[in-house]
């Protein structure tokens, strides 16, 4: 079987494979690229039920500002989108925006996300060596944290026992908690396992452990990870001089904005850009 882009080891990119995913990102209205062709490229993605549009926006536009190349994809966990993939073919999304970023002349890549996106990238990071940086800002979605385990446990179990029989696609309908809020959701097995699974992909403090390029994570004052403190990602990170931790005033939504200054700051520091 094929393995995923994601898994892949770079290799040079043919007309063809090139005009394919060029057609897949009209298909899924992907941002338009902006920047002036800096050959440092980010891939910078939104929270849960979130959007381009929303939360990560300003820092976009800042980063843009800075020179950089920067691509806001719609991830699979956007309001719009509803979980329509699961999270491992997320990994797969994120490879294509990368891709794209290069065919546009980016040589060095940063991902970066917020929420839920912050948890993708430090999830890409632990299973892509090569590339700049991982920034993890707002970090979200804990299914490996005691509270989340206990929550999910039932659906978690009827989900793989669905996997296991063959029966991926039958449905698990459940509340799925963002900052306080409730949504009713039916995904099928396989998505739902996917997001969800303790010991599955979205594990962060796991992929904390695996990175291999420098990481920026960035926590709000007022939002529940600062009450983890650094030894829940931070301190399991493996050494890097380009390693930081950056609180910022903030709650959970508007952490991205209030750390746009130190976010840039970093990236600056990252590519060696004065």
């Amino acid at each position: 079987m094929r393995k995923p882009l994601w898994k892949q080891a770079d290799k040079p990119v043919s007309l063809k494979r090139l005009l394919g995913w060029l057609i897949l990102a009209l298909m899924l209205q992907s941002p338009a690229l902006a920047g002036d062709h800096h050959e440092v490229g980010i891939v910078l993605m939104h929270g849960k039920w979130g959007s381009p549009n929303a939360h990560i926006d300003q820092l976009a536009a800042g980063l843009k500002n800075a020179g950089y190349q920067v691509t806001t994809p719609t991830m699979p966990w956007a309001g719009r989108r509803g979980y329509d993939k699961t999270f491992d073919a997320a990994m797969d999304e994120i490879g294509f925006a990368i891709d794209v970023l290069r065919v546009n002349g980016a040589k060095r890549i940063i991902v970066g996300g917020h929420s839920l996106g912050a948890n993708a990238a430090l999830a890409y990071g632990a299973h892509h060596p090569g590339l700049l940086g991982i920034m993890a800002i707002a970090p979200g979605h804990t299914p490996e944290l005691a509270d989340f385990r206990a929550r999910m446990a039932d659906k978690v179990a009827d989900a793989k026992a669905k996997v296991d029989a063959g029966k991926g696609e039958d449905s698990i309908v459940f509340n799925d908690v963002n900052q306080g809020q409730a949504r009713a959701l039916s995904l099928s097995a396989n998505i739902f396992l996917s997001y969800n699974n303790p010991d599955g992909l979205a594990n962060m403090s796991e992929n904390a452990v695996h990175q291999s390029a420098p990481v920026l994570i960035v926590v709000g004052d007022r939002d529940r990870m600062a009450t983890l403190g650094q030894d829940y990602l931070f301190n399991r990170l493996p050494p890097n001089n380009f390693n930081r931790y950056l609180s910022v005033e903030a709650d959970h939504l508007g952490t991205p904005s209030a750390a746009q200054d130190g976010i840039i700051a970093w990236v600056n520091e990252v590519s060696g850009t004065p």
